[in-house]
């Protein structure tokens, strides 16, 4: 009997493989419940014209990687920013399955998680999960910036200021707009999606916080030119 459940669910697990790749949308019993919820998730024009279907060549690729492992070894599922870059093709579930081998894991790890482990591969993740979860993306005017820095700098609370630097969220000017200390302020960061970016945007008492995203070293390069100023 055990060994008949077992091909039953191979079978079923095959089955829901197959669906995926075909590039039909997964039940939503197949995202990873544990995601971050801090924003509604609209997907905004920029990343639309790239969340293209995967092709056929490529799911057969990918279905013929699937099919040569064993399924049920691995527990839970794959999060919804991962399902995002594959079918994208920024990586494939082969990629992740290669990692969890070489770590031993039997777990799917999340899409943070796959940024630590390949991070040649973080920038096109964080964007992705970005969209994914409705957070636009912002170009930096540096010398706006600096002048809006200057002010807030005055009004801030220390230590609100020093826990938007050690999470690397930064409040810039984008670019074609004029510092504005007393409107809405942006406040980028390569991971807005994450429960700290939200606790510090509602720790935010002396102006109006606009979260949104920008790539990782540009904030890295903003905090450099804003540490020697600040505090």
């Amino acid at each position: 009997m055990e060994e008949v459940m077992g091909t039953i669910d191979q079978a079923l697990i095959q089955a829901a493989v197959d669906e995926w790749l075909r590039g039909e949308d997964l039940p939503v019993s197949e995202v990873d419940s544990r995601e971050d919820t801090s924003t509604e998730a609209h997907e905004p024009e920029w990343q639309r014209s790239t969340d293209e279907v995967t092709s056929q060549p490529a799911r057969q690729k990918d279905l013929n990687c699937a099919t040569g492992q064993q399924h049920s070894s691995v527990a839970g599922t794959l999060d919804r920013v991962l399902i995002r870059v594959i079918k994208q093709q920024v990586l494939s579930k082969h990629d992740v399955q290669r990692w969890m081998k070489e770590r031993d894991q039997a777990q799917w790890p999340d899409w943070r998680t796959v940024c630590s482990w390949a991070p040649e591969r973080a920038q096109a993740i964080e964007r992705a999960a970005a969209a994914e979860f409705g957070y636009r993306p912002v170009l930096i005017c540096q010398i706006s910036t600096l002048v809006l820095a200057d002010t807030l700098a005055r009004r801030m609370d220390n230590d609100v200021w020093q826990k938007m630097i050690e999470n690397a969220i930064i409040p810039v000017v984008e670019h074609g707009k004029k510092p504005d200390p007393e409107g809405r302020i942006v406040c980028v960061t390569n991971d807005p999606s994450s429960n700290q970016a939200a606790s510090i945007m509602e720790s935010i008492r002396t102006f109006r916080p606009d979260l949104a995203y920008a790539d990782a070293h540009h904030v890295r390069a903003m905090i450099a030119l804003l540490s020697p100023r600040q505090r």
